[in-house]
């Protein structure tokens, strides 16, 4: 399940991200690919896999990279998804980086 923005993600990855501070966070994710690809990126509450817990965000770009940002609980345990729009495209060393104001 890729949420709401794609629910069939493809070359999908995961990040587990627990907060030490409550405060709003961008993430932001880039695909180091060199083919053209939409990104979707995802941010669900809690730490399961499956199920996922509630969406908190997702969003699509029509570049190599997204980011949203979202309201976090220091000490919760979130799951980050990254993945591309399609099987055909792929996904060279995603990064995240996730930044508080």
């Amino acid at each position: 399940v890729g949420g709401s923005c794609d629910t069939t993600p493809n070359n999908a990855v995961w990040f587990s991200f627990t907060p030490s501070a409550t405060a709003s966070y961008t993430i932001s994710a880039v695909n180091h690919t060199t083919t053209f690809a939409y990104s979707r990126l995802a941010v669900f509450d809690g730490a399961a896999c499956h199920p996922h817990g509630a969406e908190l965000a997702c969003v699509t770009d029509s570049s190599l990279s997204a980011s949203t940002s979202v309201s976090l609980t220091a000490g919760q345990p979130y799951m980050i998804l990254f993945h591309t729009d399609g099987d055909s495209y792929t996904m060279v060393n995603p990064q995240i980086t996730i930044t508080s104001p």
